[in-house]
């Protein structure tokens, strides 16, 4: 329902009823409609989107978006608080690979900074997502005003 918000900008009518279909693969979410388009989701999502409403536009939005370098660097860049900037820097000098932690290991670990450190880079991830989607939104807008 979110992303049929975000990429329509209207209200979902009965998407959920169709994914219900869907679920319980009533046609023409059945198999055999499927193979009919030679395993191609793409051209059979097409197809269902003309009879369906909601859920048609969505699937043909997710299978449409084109993985290229381009939106996989900006999904990593978005997705940064998997590898640090400290992670980034490797050091190959002999003397980096003797260098050893002095201070003693405790037993108990510190899993609330852990943990507190773990939301944060969690809520930074849903932020630069938040962030690309209305920056999409503002694109489309701006495509809306060029036409017009």
């Amino acid at each position: 329902m979110y992303y049929y918000r975000a990429w329509s900008g209207k209200e979902p009518k009965c998407i959920l009823c169709e994914f219900d279909d869907f679920w319980l693969v009533k046609y023409p979410f059945d198999l055999e409609s499927y193979r009919q388009f030679d395993n191609d989701i793409w051209r059979y999502w097409c197809y269902i989107s003309v009879s369906t409403n909601d859920l048609g536009f969505v699937a043909c939005r997710i299978f449409g978006i084109c993985v290229n370098a381009a939106s996989v660097e900006r999904l990593w860049s978005c997705m940064g608080f998997l590898q640090t900037n400290r992670q980034n820097v490797r050091d190959n000098s002999p003397a980096a690979n003797l260098k050893t932690n002095s201070e003693p290991i405790e037993d108990d670990s510190d899993d609330e900074i852990t943990e507190s450190r773990l939301e944060n880079d969690f809520s930074e991830y849903l932020q630069g997502w938040a962030e690309m989607l209305e920056e999409e939104k503002n694109a489309e807008l701006d495509e809306e005003t060029e036409e017009q």
